[in-house]
C-alpha cells in the first residue's frame, strides 16, 4: 500500500481518449459529516473496468484520497480538497493516529521505554544476584 500525499491537490487536469472510470468523494454539501461516494464512467463498459480494480487487491491497495482514476490497467489516486472526519476513534486508536503523524515524539517514547526496560531489568537482575550471593537475606 502506497502513502497518500497529505497536501491536497491544488488542480488536477485528466486528458485522454481511452476507457476513463471512477471514484469520487466528498462530504455532502447539504449535510455537515456526511459522506458523497459517486461512481463515474465514460461508457458503461468502463464501469467493468472499475469493478475488476475493486475485485484485485494489487489495485485497492493503490486506491486513497478523495478521487480515483482507473483505467484499463491502471490506478492513480488524488487528494483534492479539505479533508474531513466522520465518527469516532477509540482512545488507542487517537494516540496512535496521533503518534503516526509525530515521528519524532514517536521515537523519543521508544528510546524512553527502552531505558526504562532496560532499568527495570538491571535491577532485577542485582537483586537476583544480591540474593545468590547472600541467601539467608
Amino acid at each position: 500500500a502506497t502513502n497518500p500525499d497529505p497536501a491536497p491537490a491544488s488542480d488536477v487536469r485528466l486528458k485522454g481518449n481511452g476507457t476513463l472510470s471512477g471514484l469520487l468523494g466528498f462530504e455532502s454539501p447539504q449535510a455537515d459529516k456526511k459522506s458523497v461516494v459517486s461512481v463515474v464512467a465514460n461508457h458503461n463498459k468502463d464501469l467493468l473496468h472499475l469493478l475488476d480494480a475493486l475485485e484485485d487487491a494489487g489495485k485497492v491497495s493503490y486506491m486513497h484520497g478523495s478521487v480515483v482514476i482507473v483505467r484499463e490497467d491502471a490506478v492513480e489516486s488524488f487528494l483534492v480538497g479539505d479533508t474531513y472526519t466522520v465518527g469516532h476513534l477509540p482512545l488507542y486508536l487517537n494516540v496512535w493516529y496521533f503518534l503516526s503523524e509525530h515521528h519524532i515524539l514517536l521515537s523519543l517514547i521508544a528510546v524512553l521505554s527502552v531505558i526504562f526496560l532496560a532499568l527495570v531489568l538491571w535491577k532485577m537482575l542485582q537483586f537476583v544476584f544480591s540474593r545468590r550471593l547472600d541467601p539467608e537475606e
